[in-house]
């Protein structure tokens, strides 16, 4: 119960007019992150909801119309701050073997959106889709062959 009012509380800090400023879209993603990384298993319903939230938020990010350098560079953080936690929540939901399968529904949608933010020219954001994408490759295995191409 508190997990899933903690989790609720940070996502209703992201869409704040001041979220870009004083590094608090850092610190709410951040902080999500821990909360992922050490929940328990009865948290794993809320962690699988959390896929969809975080995906709908990056691919909203990749579509914003772009802006000066400042916010560029201030999307961008974004951007990798999504796929860092787009991350965590791939490798807890592998930690347990009944939420392992859960995220083979939701691959396809991460191919696509890893691919996309590829075409973002920031490193930053590069390293954490590589992450993902690994962390994603571990968690379906020989499955991730049929992806390959689309990497190379």
């Amino acid at each position: 119960m508190f997990f899933k009012n903690i989790v609720e509380a940070l996502l209703d800090v992201v869409p704040r007019e001041d979220t870009s400023e004083s590094r608090l879209w850092t610190t709410t993603y951040e902080t999500l992150n821990e909360i992922v990384r050490f929940s328990t298993k009865d948290a794993t319903t809320i962690v699988m909801q959390l896929v969809h939230v975080i995906m709908l938020n990056l691919n909203e990010t990749l579509e914003m119309r772009k802006l000066s350098s400042d916010g560029k560079e201030k999307q961008n953080d974004l951007k990798a701050l999504l796929c860092g936690c787009l991350k965590v929540i791939i490798r807890k939901l592998c930690a347990f073997e009944s939420t392992k399968y859960g995220i083979l529904k939701y691959v396809d949608q991460m191919i696509n959106i890893f691919l996309r933010v590829f075409a973002c020219r920031s490193a930053t954001i590069h390293e954490e889709a590589i992450l993902s994408i690994g962390s994603l490759a571990y968690a379906i295995c020989v499955e991730f062959r049929k992806y390959m191409q689309e990497f190379y």
